[in-house]
């Protein structure tokens, strides 16, 4: 058996060096394949435990897994269509699961954590290359949406939005000095490739998340008014706009429809909102509420509606339990005993948290369309890797002392 442990040590790949592979599936937008790729991932983790067993495998916050998983099989058991409701389960709990625990298990401390999102900033960067692309066959006509290799523009534009937060963070704290240039480029790629998205939410949100950090960090104020002043003067005429939809919503025909679909959800939560319905419910029931929708509405608009109206009230409280768990960690965690890099991975996450609880009212993010539940929920993973770390260097300090 020694032998054999040393046979497999030998030509065993870690499975952390396979989990810097993960951002670079993220640039297709195919929920499928990086969910599989996740599976492979957890499944070659298990093997290093069972034949190999490093540190054995923990079931980190096994009550709410646990409860969340049956309660996603109860979801299934109600779906007219069992087949579409083991696709969404995959896609929205048990991929969400394999990341919570691969992140949890494998041995990741704050600096691999850094570069993990370093490699997803160039992600970033290949998918705002394509949105310029886009752009130029447009002649760059501004007044239009423009994505990348996504196919949901709105989807893509939170991913760089969430891209664009952690960029910044890693400079204000100066997580790297000598990379500053690069993130200072990556951030004025990923901020024009969310301007070509014309995705009122996520400018709305990162305006927002700004303030906030101008609230965090006075000193950047003056420099960040002057370049976002700068930017809105050159493209005074689109921003406006496009903000002009948000002050006439009610003449918008996109906003009504957005409406449309809110007012539905609503209605059908009427009836059963502590259980919900089942998994892409809205798609089977929105006739009952209107029989003609002002534009093609396939979803419910939102995330939040969307989560009550397949999972009920009950599993999305288990469900959101771990989004706002992640928030609460990463404002009380900060401070500064902190290495840089810590400081500025809680802040990224913060403030990316903050940006999507906005964005979530106008689209359904925690859903199947791109890659943005992978997103959200390595964000929230990571959250709770860096409290356990926090609190075991703390601990580890105590016991010094």
């Amino acid at each position: 058996m020694i032998a054999y442990e040393r046979i497999l040590n030998r030509i065993s790949l870690k499975p952390e060096y396979i989990f810097f592979i993960l951002p670079f599936f993220l640039i297709t937008g195919d929920w499928l394949l990086s969910s599989v790729f996740i599976l492979f991932l957890f499944l070659f983790f298990l093997k290093d435990k069972i034949f190999l067993d490093y540190h054995g495998f923990v079931f980190y916050n096994a009550v709410n897994w646990v409860l969340l998983l049956l309660w996603g099989i109860y979801i299934i058991s109600k779906t007219p269509k069992i087949g579409a409701g083991v696709y969404y389960y995959f896609g929205v709990i048990l991929t969400p699961f394999f990341i919570f625990m691969l992140v949890q298990n494998l041995n990741l401390k704050p600096k691999h954590i850094y570069y993990f999102l370093n490699c997803l900033f160039i992600s970033g960067i290949i998918l705002s290359i394509f949105s310029f692309y886009n752009s130029y066959l447009t002649g760059f006509d501004f007044k239009l949406r423009v994505g990348s290799i996504w196919d949901s523009t709105n989807i893509l534009a939170a991913y760089y939005l969430v891209l664009f937060m952690f960029c910044l963070s890693f400079i204000l704290n100066r997580i790297n000095p000598k990379a500053i240039i690069l993130y200072i480029t990556t951030l004025v790629f990923l901020f024009f490739a969310i301007f070509l998205t014309n995705t009122r939410a996520i400018w709305i949100a990162l305006l927002f998340s700004l303030l906030v950090f101008f609230v965090k960090k006075p000193r950047i104020i003056i420099v960040s008014s002057v370049l976002i002043g700068l930017f809105m003067f050159l493209f005074s005429d689109i921003i406006l706009s496009r903000f002009l939809t948000i002050k006439y919503f009610g003449s918008d025909l996109s906003s009504l429809g957005r409406l449309q679909a809110w007012i539905a959800t609503t209605a059908l939560l009427k009836n059963n909102l502590l259980t919900g319905y089942w998994f892409d419910a809205f798609m089977d029931l929105r006739d009952n509420v209107y029989t003609i929708y002002l534009v093609p509405v396939i979803h419910s608009h939102n995330t939040y509606l969307r989560s009550l109206l397949e999972m009920g009230l009950i599993g999305s409280v288990l469900y959101y339990s771990f989004f706002f768990r992640a928030l609460y960690f990463s404002i009380k965690l900060r401070n500064s005993e902190n290495s840089n890099t810590v400081n500025g991975l809680l802040d990224g996450i913060q403030l990316s948290i903050i940006s999507l609880l906005i964005v979530f009212i106008f689209e359904p993010y925690l859903s199947l369309f791109g890659c943005s539940t992978i997103i959200i929920w390595l964000i929230i993973s990571f959250t709770f890797k860096l409290k356990y770390y926090i609190n075991a260097e703390r601990e580890l300090n105590n016991i010094s002392c």
